[in-house]
């Protein structure tokens, strides 16, 4: 038996809690609005899959990271970036808005509470404690 779990990270020790009860094994898959629905999935062998882990593509697809500031470059492995998708579970535009592009970047943006201040490297140091894409 197999369960998927996707949307939301799904924290390492309740997959664990739910295997040992159910017997059955989750995978986990990676998605977006725009790839109905996954791109990537963790394999469905317990020996070589990793807890927490996004995974491979599936069959079909490619992703690639790419710089952010020239999006036609891609980067080396290891390296931050913005995530690249093909493949055809990928859709070719946005619903009666022919002028949105498919695949533009997406950025976050940050806005403090009233009377908090912090700085660029303390922002930074939060993502990479807290956020997946950096650490």
């Amino acid at each position: 038996m197999a369960c998927f779990s996707g949307g939301a990270p799904l924290p390492p020790e309740l997959c664990r809690q739910f295997e040992e009860k159910t017997g059955a094994i989750i995978f986990e898959g990676y998605g977006l609005t725009e790839t109905t629905p996954v791109v990537t999935t963790n394999p469905g062998n317990r020996e070589t899959r990793k807890i927490g882990y996004i995974g491979f593509p599936l069959p079909g697809t490619m992703v690639k990271i790419m710089d952010l500031e020239n999006d036609t470059r891609e980067l080396p492995r290891g390296e931050d970036g913005g995530i690249a998708v093909c493949g055809p579970q990928v859709m070719k535009g946005y619903w009666k808005r022919p002028d949105a592009k498919c695949g533009e970047f997406v950025k976050a943006f940050i806005k403090l509470k009233e009377g908090q201040n912090a700085t660029p490297e303390e922002i930074q140091m939060f993502c990479k404690e807290n956020m997946a894409g950096y650490k």
